[in-house]
């Protein structure tokens, strides 16, 4: 399993939300990969992704925007659009 890595510093920093996007990133997919889409959109995006990340540091909408930002980038994979 890939762990969510901790931010760079605990304050606010210029980039933070990318370095989150970045942290996250890893642990996205792998969970993508092995989970019903279904329970994979309702439940772990909700609860499990954003705990381990919580648990590793970030806040809660950083996260969620994370999240928001990737989804979008598979969605545009998938549909093979170039982002």
């Amino acid at each position: 399993m890939v762990l969510v890595t901790p931010p760079k510093r605990t304050e606010p920093y210029p980039d933070r939300d990318i370095d989150c996007e970045e942290a996250i990133e890893p642990r996205f997919f792998e969970y993508l990969a092995n989970v019903d889409l279904t329970i994979f959109w309702e439940t772990y995006l909700r609860n499990d992704l954003v705990s381990e990340a919580k648990a590793a540091g970030w806040g809660q909408e950083e996260v969620q925007l994370a999240i928001r930002r990737l989804s979008t980038a598979y969605e545009l994979m998938l549909n093979d659009i170039d982002i």
